[in-house]
């Protein structure tokens, strides 16, 4: 799915960006195509948010990416071009 490279600091938060989102009022996650607990279960949204805070911001959007595939998700195209940006920026390669 996706290629992790190493990335600076300043990618790691930017990384957080995606991940910020999924702790944000249903009000703003609406502006994104909806709830993000409606496309994955909350457990592995947990396990990724848990990850970021480890510092292994690389694995958890390769881990989100991976699962919004496994269970089918249609990301809107704005979002889409958001974590593409991210793993830009972070050196990174994804497919969604």
């Amino acid at each position: 799915m996706s290629e992790a490279l190493s990335h600076s600091g300043e990618a790691d938060k930017t990384a957080r960006k995606p991940f910020r989102t999924l702790h944000a009022p249903r009000s703003q996650r609406a502006a994104h195509g909806g709830s993000v607990d409606a496309w994955l279960p909350g457990h592995q949204l947990e396990d990724m948010r848990a990850l970021v805070r480890a510092g292994e911001s690389g694995v958890a959007l390769e881990n989100f990416c991976t699962q919004l595939e496994e269970h089918d998700v249609v990301l809107p195209s704005d979002v889409a071009a958001e974590l593409r940006e991210i793993a830009r920026l972070m050196g990174m390669t994804i497919s969604l």
